[in-house]
C-alpha cells in the first residue's frame, strides 16, 4: 500500500513539474537589507582635533590713533599712543610696523630705546627695549611717531581717487604673535583721521564728531563702542546716506558717479541684518557702513570691523543678487564678533561668511546656485581632493561651505541654527577660536558625538565618489517593488545619504538611508509601493559628493505555480489518477486474495 502510494505521488509530481516556476527567493537573489535606518555612522573613538591655544607675553588694550592722509603725495604721517599690560615679565616689546618710526617714548615724554629692522621675510617690526624688565601686571604707555606711503606691494593703497588702509596689514603698530595660534589682542581705539576738505574718513565704530584742525583740512573721529581686533578706514570724495534700521545707523559712501544706487543698496543690508540676526544672534556694533573704494586691488571687496568695502569695478559688473555684499556683511559675526586663530581661522571665517551667504540667498531669492557653484569648482580645481578644508586657499571657500551644509543635513535645521547661535554667543568678542570651539558647541547642542564628521571632511581628504554599479525593481505579489541597488564608492568615507526614487505613477519620494560605508562595495534595498523607474542619490544636494547612475532595471514578478489554473487542473488529474491507481492495486488485492480461497 505504501509503495503504491510513493509511485502515485511521484507520478503527480512528474505531470505537475513541467508547469511549475518557483518565486524569486529574496536570499538567493543576493539581496539583503545592508540599511540602517535613522542610525547614524557609529565611531568608538571620540575625536575632536585641532591646534592649541599659545599664550602671548603681552597685551594691547588700547589705541589712541591720529592719521593726517596726504592724497596728492600717498603719504601718512601718524602719532598713536598704546597702552600694554603685561602678562608675564619681559624685557621687550615687538610690534609689526610697515612705516618707519621716527619717535618712540613714554607717554609721559621719557624716550625709550627701540630697533626698526627687516626679517628673513622682509616683514619690518618694531623692538621697543627697556633698561631693565617689563614686570607682570604693570601698564605700559608708549608714544609712537611714524610716517611714509603705505602703497606697498599692492597691499594698502593712499592716492587722490581714494584710500583704503586694511586691517590685516602693519599701517599702524600691531603686536607681533610669533605663534598664529596665540590668543590675539581685543582692544578699543579712538581712530582720528585728518583729510583734505571735501573728503570722507570712515573708520571702525561710531563717528562721534568732526573738528578743523587746520584751514583746508577735516578730522573725522571715530570711536569703537565693542573692543576689536584690527583698525582700519577708508576714504575719498564719497556721499554718504544713511538710515536707521533696527537701532544700527545702516549707511553707504559711494562715488559720485554711483550714488544713484544708494536706496537699492541700504534695502538689500537691511535684509542681509534681519536674516542674519534671526539665525545667528543680535548685530553687535552701532552702525553697518559699506564703502566703495578704487579699483586698485586684485580682489573686489573686504570686511572690516562695523563697515566693509567694494571695488567699483564690483559696482559697476555685479548685480545686487551676484555681488560680495552678504558675504562681508556676514563677516560681522565671522571674522569681527567671533575670529579665528591661526591656520583654523580662514575656514571659521571665509567658510562660515561664504555659507552665510549661501543660506541668504537661499531664504532671499529661493535657489542654491552659489552652492552648486562651489561645489562645481571645487572639484574642477580638485579633481582628486587631496586637502582638508583647513589647508588654506581655495579649499575653505568651496569645500568649507559644503562642510556646514553637510553638517546643517546631519543635525537638522533646528539643531543647526542652534548650535550656530551658541558658537557666535559664547565667543563673542573673545581673543580667538578654534574649529574645536565649534565642535563643542555642535556636540553640546546635538547631544551626539561629531569627532568622525570633523576629522574626516575638515581634516581628512574627505569627498564623496560613488557609482551605483547596478539597480533593479523587483516586483512583489501585491504590486509593490523592492529595489535592490549595489554602489561602489572611491575611498573609505563614511557619510549618510538620502535616496530618491520615482515610480510608474509619477510619484517622487525621498528616503532617510543612513548605511554605514564601512566597505567599498555595498548592497542594499528598500521596498517601494510601485514599479521605480528612477533611483537618485542625494535628490536634495546635501553632499559634496559626484554619482554615477545606472538605469532600473525591472523584474516583472512570477506569479507561483500553486496561483495558476493549470496548477489545480493538474492537480486535480494528478490526484484521480492516484485514487484509480489505488483502486486498481485493491482490486487486484482481492481477487489475488479470492483466488487463494479453498
Amino acid at each position: 500500500m505504501r509503495g503504491s502510494i510513493a509511485v502515485g505521488l511521484a507520478l503527480a509530481f512528474f505531470i505537475l513539474s513541467p508547469t511549475f516556476s518557483p518565486g524569486i527567493d529574496i536570499e538567493e537573489s543576493g539581496v539583503s537589507d545592508s540599511t540602517q535606518f535613522g542610525i547614524e555612522p557609529i565611531h568608538s573613538n571620540r575625536v575632536t582635533v585641532g591646534a592649541t591655544r599659545s599664550p602671548a607675553t603681552f597685551d594691547l588694550i588700547h589705541y589712541d590713533l591720529d592719521v593726517t592722509v596726504q592724497p596728492t603725495s600717498s603719504n601718512l604721517d601718524c602719532t598713536v599712543n598704546v597702552t600694554v599690560v603685561f602678562s608675564e615679565d619681559t624685557q621687550n616689546l615687538t610690534f609689526d610696523l610697515a612705516l618707519t618710526p621716527y619717535i618712540v617714548s613714554l607717554a609721559d615724554g621719557e624716550g625709550m630705546n627701540y630697533t626698526y629692522a627687516a626679517d628673513n621675510a622682509g616683514d619690518y617690526h618694531l623692538v621697543v627695549n627697556s633698561s631693565g624688565r617689563f614686570i607682570q601686571g604693570t601698564t605700559l604707555e608708549l608714544v609712537i611717531r611714524y610716517a611714509g606711503s603705505p602703497n606697498m606691494g599692492n597691499i594698502d593703497h593712499v592716492g587722490i581717487e581714494g584710500s583704503w588702509l586694511q586691517r590685516g596689514e602693519s599701517w599702524y603698530p600691531k603686536v607681533h604673535r610669533a605663534n598664529p595660534n596665540a590668543s590675539f589682542d581685543r582692544f578699543t581705539a579712538d581712530i582720528n583721521v585728518t583729510v583734505p576738505d571735501g573728503r570722507v574718513a570712515v573708520s571702525n565704530g561710531e563717528l562721534i564728531g568732526t573738528r578743523v584742525p587746520s584751514p583746508g583740512n577735516l578730522t573725522f573721529q571715530w570711536k569703537t563702542l565693542q573692543p576689536a581686533t584690527s583698525l582700519s578706514f577708508a576714504e575719498g570724495v564719497l556721499n554718504k546716506t544713511a538710515v536707521m534700521h533696527n537701532g544700527v545707523s545702516v549707511e553707504v559712501y559711494f562715488f559720485p558717479r554711483h550714488d544713484q544706487l544708494k536706496w537699492s543698496y541700504l534695502a538689500e543690508m537691511n535684509k542681509t541684518l534681519d536674516f542674519y540676526e534671526s539665525i545667528f544672534s543680535s548685530y553687535p556694533y552701532p552702525k553697518l557702513a559699506l564703502v566703495e573704494i578704487p579699483s586698485v586691488f586684485a580682489y573686489g571687496s573686504s570686511c572690516l570691523q562695523s563697515f566693509f568695502v567694494i571695488q567699483t569695478r564690483i559696482l559697476d559688473d555685479f548685480t545686487l543678487g551676484e555681488g560680495p555684499l552678504p558675504h562681508e556683511i556676514a563677516h560681522q559675526w565671522w571674522g569681527q564678533m567671533v575670529a579665528g586663530l591661526g591656520d583654523e581661522a580662514l575656514w571659521l571665517q571665509e567658510g562660515f561668511a561664504q555659507y552665510s551667504a549661501d543660506l541668504y540667498g537661499e531664504h532671499q531669492y529661493q535657489n542654491r546656485s552659489r552652492l552648486w557653484e562651489q561645489k562645481s569648482a571645487y572639484y574642477m580645481t580638485n579633481p582628486s581632493p587631496s586637502e582638508g578644508a583647513v589647508a588654506g586657499g581655495y579649499s575653505a571657500y568651496y569645500k568649507g561651505p559644503w562642510i556646514l551644509h553637510m553638517l546643517r543635513y546631519i543635525l537638522g535645521n533646528e539643531t543647526f541654527f542652534d548650535a550656530m547661535n551658541r558658537f557666535a554667543t559664547e565667543n563673542t568678542f573673545s581673543g580667538g577660536v578654534m574649529i574645536a570651539d565649534f565642535q563643542r558647541a555642535s556636540e553640546e547642542v546635538s547631544g551626539r558625538d561629531l569627532g568622525w564628521f570633523f576629522q574626516e571632511w575638515l581634516y581628512g581628504t574627505g569627498h564623496l565618489n560613488i557609482e551605483v554599479t547596478s539597480a533593479r525593481c523587483l516586483q512583489q505579489r501585491d504590486g509593490t517593488c523592492l529595489v535592490e541597488i549595489k554602489i561602489r564608492r572611491n575611498e573609505d568615507v563614511v557619510m549618510p545619504a538620502d535616496v530618491g526614487f520615482t515610480a510608474v505613477n509619477g510619484s517622487t519620494t525621498v528616503m532617510e538611508k543612513y548605511f554605514n560605508l564601512s566597505s567599498t562595495d555595498i548592497t542594499f534595498s528598500f521596498s517601494a509601493d510601485a514599479q521605480v523607474t528612477n533611483v537618485e542619490f542625494d535628490p536634495q544636494g546635501w553632499l559634496l559628493a559626484r554619482f554615477s547612475m545606472v538605469n532600473v532595471s525591472f523584474v516583472q514578478y512570477q506569479r507561483p505555480i500553486f496561483e495558476e489554473p493549470i496548477f489545480w487542473i493538474s492537480a486535480i488529474v494528478a490526484m484521480i489518477l492516484v485514487i484509480a491507481l489505488i483502486i486498481m492495486v485493491r482490486r487486484r488485492r482481492g481477487c489475488r486474495e479470492l483466488s487463494q480461497k479453498p
